[in-house]
C-alpha cells in the first residue's frame, strides 16, 4: 500500500480519510496485479460508508498533473487497467491526440480536461506524458458525527479502523 494517506474536510460538509493508492504508474503495476486487492477495493466501493472513485492523471518525473474528470464507474475502470496495465507507459508527445481521445472515449476524461493536459503537457517543452491510473479511497464521516466522534475520544479509534481496513483489503 502506498504510504500516503490524508484526512481533510470536503466540500460537501463532510470529513474524510483518503489513501490514494496506486498513485503513480510502478504504484499501479504492483496494485492491479494484486487480484486480492483490486476485489477489496470493489467491496469497499459497494459500502455506503465509503467513496472509491478513479484518480487517473498523469506524470512527469516525479510530479503529477492534469487530473481528469471522467465519470466512468469505478468497477470498469479497474477492469480497464487490469487489462491495460501491463502495457502502460510513457505516451509520447506524437501520441497524445490519440491516447487522449481513448480517454474521452472510455469516460476517463471529459473534453474539457484536453485544457488542463494541454497547459501541463502540450504548451510545454515535455516530450512525454505518464498515465497514472490511480484510485481514490475515502472513509467520510458527516462533519456533525466526527466532531461528536472527536468530543467523546472516539473519532481517532475510527479513523485507525478505516485505515487498517483499507491495509487490510491492499493486502499490507
Amino acid at each position: 500500500m502506498d504510504e500516503r494517506a490524508y484526512l481533510r474536510p470536503s466540500s460537501d460538509a463532510t470529513l474524510a480519510f483518503l489513501v490514494v493508492p496506486a498513485d503513480t504508474l510502478t504504484l499501479a503495476r504492483v496494485f492491479y496485479r494484486r487480484t486480492k486487492a483490486v476485489a477489496g477495493v470493489r467491496r469497499l466501493a459497494r459500502d455506503p460508508q465509503w467513496r472509491v472513485e478513479h484518480s487517473f492523471h498523469f506524470g512527469f518525473m516525479s510530479t503529477g498533473y492534469a487530473w481528469t474528470t471522467g465519470d466512468i464507474d469505478v468497477d470498469r475502470y479497474l477492469g480497464l487497467w487490469i487489462e491495460a496495465i501491463e502495457t502502460a507507459g510513457a505516451v509520447e508527445r506524437v501520441d497524445w491526440d490519440r491516447y487522449f481521445a481513448w480517454l474521452v472515449r472510455e469516460r476517463i476524461a471529459t473534453p474539457r480536461d484536453r485544457r488542463e493536459f494541454d497547459r501541463h503537457f502540450t504548451d510545454s517543452v515535455r516530450q512525454t506524458a505518464t498515465p497514472r491510473p490511480g484510485i481514490r479511497i475515502a472513509r467520510r464521516w458527516p462533519l456533525s458525527e466526527a466532531e461528536d466522534l472527536y468530543r467523546s475520544g472516539r473519532f481517532v479509534p475510527q479513523v485507525r479502523v478505516a485505515h487498517d481496513r483499507i491495509a487490510e483489503l491492499l493486502g499490507r
